[in-house]
């Protein structure tokens, strides 16, 4: 029977990731407002951070 190590998410690389997300977010959000106006541009960027945020789980 073969045993593996446990393998535990690094703290840093989490966090690197979530500043990665953030300022995706804030990209998506500054060029989508200039021309789409606000609500538009918090939907998309909600939608974005939530994709980006789902395939960093996996």
């Amino acid at each position: 029977m073969k045993q593996g190590i446990a393998m535990r998410p690094s703290r840093f690389l989490m966090a690197a990731m979530a500043v990665f997300v953030g300022i995706v977010g804030a990209a998506v959000f500054q060029c989508v407002f200039a021309y789409a106006g606000k609500f538009d541009a918090t939907v998309v960027t909600l939608a974005c951070v939530a994709a980006l945020g789902l395939t960093a789980r996996i």
